[in-house]
């Protein structure tokens, strides 16, 4: 399983992923994921590093958990 994440100057036109998580940007129609998930309403790093960086992290340990489920 590949897990790709894409931020709002990253480019995914040719990387293959099973799951796509986009932050504050949309996905391009060309990344193949089967699933795709976007992670809007995020705080700015700009606006504080800290609670951004918490923000994310804790999304991405549910996604870790969601993942750890469906692999069984």
């Amino acid at each position: 399983m590949t897990v790709l994440f894409v931020c709002l100057h990253g480019s995914a036109k040719s990387l293959i992923a099973t799951r796509a998580v986009s932050l504050g940007c949309e996905q391009p129609v060309s990344a193949s994921a089967t699933v795709r998930e976007q992670w809007d309403g995020l705080p700015l790093v700009s606006d504080g590093f800290a609670r951004a960086r918490d923000a994310i992290v804790q999304r991405v340990t549910r996604l870790v958990d969601a993942l750890s489920e469906e692999l069984g």
